[in-house]
């Protein structure tokens, strides 16, 4: 491969000036920002009974964050309120409820992972000062005689050592990608699933085999149909790929001197193969749209809120949203997130890692009137270093419609049946067998022979 040789010019420093000054007059108002990230290093999410792991690696427990995750988090958190608080001004020193919304999906690992992310961007020493007034209140009497009395002494929301607490949202499965590939959520998904598993995921564990079957079944005396499950060759990779960010020792691969640097880079490329040609594929597209609707026109509203309070200089909690949104996830969710933008905007995918982030940032350009338009809104997507895409709202907006469909839509190809759909069942139901009887008991009165009367021509009455 040609080396390629940079040379650099007497006037650099004018030609840098000049492109910053061009780049600061097209947006420099940033207004609304959207953090996606995926958990941090943890353990598989299979284990053995001992929570071991194939190699007897030993865990706490499965899916659980590691110590090397929470410090991930951090870190991340960390250069977050670098970028946002330090350099940009963007949100408060302080954790403020009305500018930041923390959501997460439902399991511990996640949800640990948002916790350290925001300890990273608001660490101890950040909160509000807790002065002698307010340090009788910390730890109020058993029996509050004046409960607001006693918030308002509290202030806001402060606590020793200016420490701080933050609410995380939970959110449901159908707002979230791996939600519609469960059958308990989507019906209709499931199938174009499955058949990518029996078509390219056959492929894929095949491929699996061949590369690793001769390496580890000398060591490890594995079945000859091992790679054919999906569940084990998951396992394993996973294994491999979480020992190693724990430093586990892999006894049983090093005595044998089996190089895991070679194991890890070929169950990556399994994985990542089977995150977006497996799971994320079908021809039409339909897993990611479905699955994607949600989550992006709540993304997409979201932005048009901001533009609404931005115009009118209001504030966004009038538009019940927020001007800083961190959602920690699943690779899965990452990904999604990525592959949808690639057939919508042909952008370039990366396979997440622990604690990537995906960065969705609205800018108002400056030269935009009063009251301005979509189209004077930058949108610009990032993965962690790298530009994946910078598209004015309004074509945004319009892409993400033309790609996502509506609830009912939704509703009806994943065969969603919510509480108020399932009381509608049962009245109607209940109604329909009421109104059953009712018919049955009216043609039986009509039917039925009347006694006495005047007996027919012919006839003698019984005496």
């Amino acid at each position: 491969m040609k080396e390629d040789k940079f040379y650099i010019p007497r006037n650099f420093g004018l030609v840098i000036l000049v492109l910053f000054l061009i780049f600061n007059t097209v947006y420099t108002k940033l207004k609304w920002v959207c953090l996606i990230h995926r958990t941090a290093a943890r353990s598989p999410g299979t284990l053995r009974t001992n929570k071991t792991d194939i190699f007897n690696n030993q865990w706490v427990g499965e899916h659980e964050i590691t110590d090397l995750g929470i410090s991930q988090e951090f870190l991340l958190g960390s250069l977050i309120r670098n970028h946002y608080i330090g350099k940009l001004d963007f949100i408060s020193d302080s954790f403020r409820f009305k500018e930041i919304t923390i959501y997460s999906v439902d399991t511990n690992a996640t949800i640990i992972s948002a916790y350290a992310q925001m300890a990273g961007i608001y660490p101890a020493s950040t909160g509000p000062k807790l002065s002698t007034n307010e340090l009788q209140y910390s730890l109020p009497d058993i029996e509050i005689h004046n409960a607001e009395d006693t918030m308002v002494n509290l202030g806001n929301n402060v606590l020793p050592q200016r420490t701080q607490l933050f609410p995380v949202t939970l959110l449901p499965p159908e707002n979230r990608f791996w939600g519609l590939t469960n059958p308990d959520y989507c019906k209709g998904v499931m199938p174009l699933f499955m058949d990518n598993i029996k078509t390219k995921g056959k492929a894929l564990k095949e491929k699996l085999s061949h590369d690793l079957y001769p390496i580890l079944n000398p060591i490890m005396n594995l079945p000859s149909n091992f790679f054919q499950k999906f569940n084990n060759t998951f396992h394993l990779c996973e294994s491999v790929l979480m020992g190693t960010l724990a430093k586990k020792n892999f006894t049983i691969l090093k005595a044998h001197n089996v190089s895991l640097t070679h194991l890890f880079n070929v169950c990556q490329n399994y994985l990542k193969d089977d995150l977006y040609f497996v799971k994320l594929y079908d021809p039409e597209s339909m897993i990611l749209r479905m699955s994607m609707s949600n989550i992006l026109n709540i993304i997409a509203g979201d932005m048009e809120n901001v533009v609404l309070a931005d115009n009118y200089n209001l504030d966004y909690n009038n538009f019940d949203t927020k001007q800083f949104i961190t959602y920690a996830g699943f690779t899965i969710d990452l990904g999604a997130f990525m592959a949808f933008l690639n057939i919508a905007f042909e952008t370039k995918v990366y396979y997440p890692q622990p604690s990537h982030v995906l960065t969705i940032e609205l800018y108002r350009e400056d030269d935009a009137p009063k009251i301005a338009t979509l189209e004077d809104y930058t949108v610009i997507i990032n993965f962690n270093q790298h530009r994946l895409l910078e598209i004015d709202l309004a074509t945004f907006k319009d892409v993400i419609k033309d790609l996502t469909f509506e609830g009912n839509k939704i509703n009806d190809f994943c065969g969603f049946t919510y509480y108020s759909d399932l009381y509608y069942i049962i009245a109607v139901c209940i109604l329909s067998v009421v109104f059953l009887l009712m018919g049955v008991f009216l043609i039986s009165l009509l039917t039925k022979k009347p006694h006495g009367g005047t007996p027919p021509e012919g006839e003698v009455p019984d005496k």
